[in-house]
Parts: C-alpha cells; sequence; structure tokens
C-alpha cells in the first residue's frame, strides 16, 4: 500500500541539507530515499503532530534496507542525541531523541515492498 503510492512519487524532497536527512543532520547513506511530500509522508506525519519539520526515507525491504536504517539512528544517537522513548506495536517502532532542548521523533514501519522511517522535529 505505501509502497505503490511513494515509488510512484516523483523524486521531489525538501530536505535541509541535500544528501542528508533530519533536517540536514546525518548523511543519508546509499541507497536510502528521501520525500518529503505525497500521501505517504503525509500520512506519516500527522502521526507526530506540532513538529515544525518532517523527512519520509524508505528503502527496500531487504536486510540491507533494514541495517541503512538502523544506520542513520546510530548516526543520530553518534551526534550526541540520547534515546528518551521507545515504543513498538505489531505495525511501527517509534524513537524518541533529544539533545538539548531539540527533539527528534522516528517512526519505522514497513509494508510488503519497502521499509519506512519518518523522522520529525522542531
Amino acid at each position: 500500500m505505501f509502497a505503490v503510492a511513494l515509488l510512484s512519487m516523483a523524486s521531489a524532497a525538501c530536505p535541509a541539507k541535500p544528501g542528508y536527512a533530519a533536517n540536514g543532520l546525518v548523511k543519508l547513506p546509499a541507497g536510502v530515499n528521501l520525500t518529503c511530500e505525497g500521501a505517504v509522508y503525509r500520512e506519516f506525519k500527522s502521526l507526530v503532530t506540532g513538529e515544525g519539520w518532517g523527512e519520509v526515507l524508505y528503502v527496500p525491504r531487504t536486510s540491507q534496507g533494514a541495517a541503512s536504517l538502523t544506520k542513520i539512528v546510530k548516526m543520530i544517537t553518534a551526534k550526541g542525541y540520547k534515546e528518551i522513548s521507545r515504543k513498538k506495536t505489531e505495525q511501527m517502532l517509534i524513537i524518541r531523541f533529544k539533545k538539548n532542548n531539540v527533539v527528534l521523533t522516528s517512526i519505522r514501519s514497513e509494508d510488503r515492498e519497502a521499509m519506512y522511517m519518518v523522522l520529525t522535529g522542531k
């Protein structure tokens, strides 16, 4: 469902810094795609209200894709962000990070074809 809508979008993206994710915080690993438009972006971002920015990253549903999304989480913590909460449901993993007064949220989900990570913050 999400993959069809997301993968049919043009490669339009609005990163704060081209080639980076989390509002310019971390460099995108090879094979990770980013968008901040379209139905999937709007649906995921609606899960976290009151945020100033949001991006949807997506990768193929493979072990390499999963490793790339895990790498992004490690890169965020390497920048000094501490994990402040983690919630896992059947459909998603939500992690919140904080550094000083900045809070980032990562929402990870997947369907049959792709894995997604939404990154939002203020």
